[in-house]
């Protein structure tokens, strides 16, 4: 699991000490180092290590929890009008309803973005920054790029707000003008760079009101790391911490969900195999395409974890995206997979969602899902998928 840098002891032990809210509760503001939303009279933050939304009520007890292919790792959550605006690690974002559904798809207006908006209006001010989640690629940019892009409520920039520092080195301007950002209830934009100790407030028209320090480093000293916590505010402004892994701890008695929609397609032969035709089986259901070359790097993988576990307890169905259907052929004959092989037509990312490839998902003997997986995560990540099968290959 990821761990964050620590507050601090004296700092945790001060926020801990703050334990009984006032009426009302509490509202979550991180999770981990995750921002938070308040909508509905509930609390929603991401949990990127699990790939879900998970939304709190007032005594921070889960309530609900969101997943699906369109959140692999989800960073900051905050509300739009009666949405959630979801920003992915990789920069884009998506919009959800409170029931979990996509409403809409962001484009990131940056190589790689993170979005904040004002919270309780129907017309919300929406901005944003470079990610300091993800810094994907090392790029020149003009000196006259905005630093905050202000957004329409469909995600489409409408004008930008100060301009970005380009440092000596120009390659640099994303890892230099990446940062956090919070709107306020006024529009006004508090921006805190990730490489340099400050806040700024920013008017509603741009004009720098104010530059704080945030007094993180007193001095240089090696990183100490505590638990992951998360921070939280009752209805007097008073703050408290608390473990993550605590508040997680209601989240893993979700029910699992099935695998929708159920797939009917040929195989390399030309017969049509069906998402029935698994069940009673632990499957890996895994989508790929000839181009990607993450997915060449696993394939040697699922080969091998497929020859570890018998027919009867465990599948693959590997399901092509691919639109050239002799690109997919010539695949296959390099990698000779002993799983079967199913052919998409390139119909497959409308059909589930997915935000890159490859892309698998883990089902039970009932077809629910017991784990999505985003991309490919090397030996180790295979060696936990072996682990998980074994586990559920036992189960009762």
């Amino acid at each position: 699991m990821r761990r964050a840098p620590a507050v601090g002891a004296a700092l945790l032990a001060a926020l801990s000490a703050c334990r009984s809210p006032a009426p009302g509760g509490f509202t979550l503001l991180f999770l981990g180092r995750s921002p938070a939303a308040a909508l509905g009279g509930s609390s929603w933050a991401p949990d990127p290590d699990n790939s879900r939304i998970v939304a709190f009520d007032h005594r921070l007890r889960v309530v609900r929890i969101v997943t699906g292919p369109r959140l692999s790792v989800p960073v900051a959550v905050a509300p739009l009008g009666a949405d959630l605006l979801v920003t992915e690690r990789t920069g884009e974002g998506v919009v959800l309803d409170t029931a979990g559904h996509p409403v809409r798809e962001w484009e990131s207006p940056d190589v790689a973005s993170l979005y904040a908006a004002t919270a309780g209006t129907a017309r919300p001010r929406v901005v944003a920054v470079r990610s300091p989640y993800y810094v994907p690629q090392f790029a020149a940019e003009a000196d006259t790029a905005p630093l905050i892009r202000v957004l329409d409520t469909l995600g489409r920039p409408v004008e930008g707000l100060a301009t970005v520092r380009v440092p000596a080195a120009p390659f640099l301007t994303h890892l230099v003008n990446a940062g956090a950002v919070a709107v306020g209830p006024d529009g006004a934009v508090y921006f805190a760079p990730l490489v340099r100790d400050e806040i700024r407030k920013y008017a509603p028209n741009g004009a720098l009101r104010w530059t704080t320090k945030r007094g993180l480093f007193a001095r240089e000293s090696d990183p100490e790391f505590l638990a992951q916590t998360a921070v939280a505010v009752d209805a007097r402004g008073s703050i408290a911490a608390f473990d993550t892994d605590s508040l997680l701890r209601g989240a893993s008695a979700a029910g699992r969900e099935a695998f929708e929609p159920a797939f009917a397609l040929p195989d390399l032969t030309g017969d049509t195999v069906t998402l029935a035709r698994f069940a009673g089986k632990v499957t890996l259901v895994n989508f790929w395409a000839s181009w990607c070359d993450p997915c060449r790097e696993e394939f040697p993988h699922m080969t091998e974890l497929y020859r570890e576990f018998s027919r009867q307890a465990f599948e693959i169905a590997a399901i092509s995206d691919d639109v050239d259907r002799g690109k997919m052929a010539a695949f296959v004959r390099e990698f000779r997979p002993p799983f079967p092989i199913l052919v998409g037509g390139g119909r497959m990312k409308q059909a589930y969602y997915y935000r890159g490839l490859p892309y698998s998902v883990l089902l039970d003997r009932q077809g629910r899902i017991i784990e999505r997986i985003f991309g490919f995560g090397g030996a180790e990540e295979f060696r936990e998928l072996h682990e998980t099968i074994a586990k559920e290959v036992r189960a009762p």
